[in-house]
């Protein structure tokens, strides 16, 4: 799990600068997040109907798929992270993603 936080890190860093940055600039780490989306394979975000679809993908793609859903996740709500300026409001809108 720790090697899956790193590189979602990393593709965070990549393919959503704007997300990393504000991430850095407020002292949040990522994988305070995304440990549990992670370990739960989403189960504790996601409604039954979408979770199914995602095992779906997960055991037909791989775990590839897994960082490509975070990745949506974190970029679905970008605009909204970049119109926080609270760290506290900024972690608890990426929690509930």
């Amino acid at each position: 799990v720790q090697v899956d936080q790193c590189v979602l890190k990393q593709l965070t860093a990549t393919y959503l600068p704007a997300i990393n940055q504000r991430f850095k600039d407020h002292d949040i780490e990522l994988s305070l997040i995304t440990l549990h989306w992670f370990i739960t394979s989403f189960s504790s975000v996601l409604s039954m109907h979408v979770l199914l679809r995602v095992w779906d993908l997960f055991f037909y793609e791989g775990s590839i798929f897994l960082f490509r859903f975070s990745l949506a996740l974190l970029e679905n709500q970008e605009e909204a992270f970049l119109k926080l300026d609270n760290s506290a409001a900024l972690f608890n809108c990426v929690s509930d993603c």
